[in-house]
């Protein structure tokens, strides 16, 4: 047994697969505290089976391209009724 030939394979699996983030449905809603505290607060026990859907999770949008770069005086743009107004220091 080589401890080195164990490490080499570890490394190359991880070069071959992408880190694929998923979501978690409880009770059809979507998981974002630690399953104990959920399971708490919608009422459940997690002293018997709790049955979980997984899925992938949405990845933000990429950027395509730079947008416009403003000056640092500018701190507030809106656009309302047709006009654009903008603010700053």
């Amino acid at each position: 047994y080589n401890d080195d030939d164990s490490a080499s394979d570890d490394d190359e699996d991880n070069e071959r697969l992408p880190s694929i983030p998923f979501d978690f449905l409880l009770n059809d809603k979507l998981l974002r505290l630690p399953l104990d505290s959920a399971a708490r607060n919608l009422g459940l026990s997690t002293e018997h089976a709790l049955e979980l859907h997984y899925f992938p999770a949405r990845l933000p949008p990429k950027k395509e391209g730079q947008s416009e770069q403003l000056p640092d005086w500018i701190m507030v743009m809106e656009y309302n009724n047709g006009r654009l107004w903008s603010g700053g220091a």
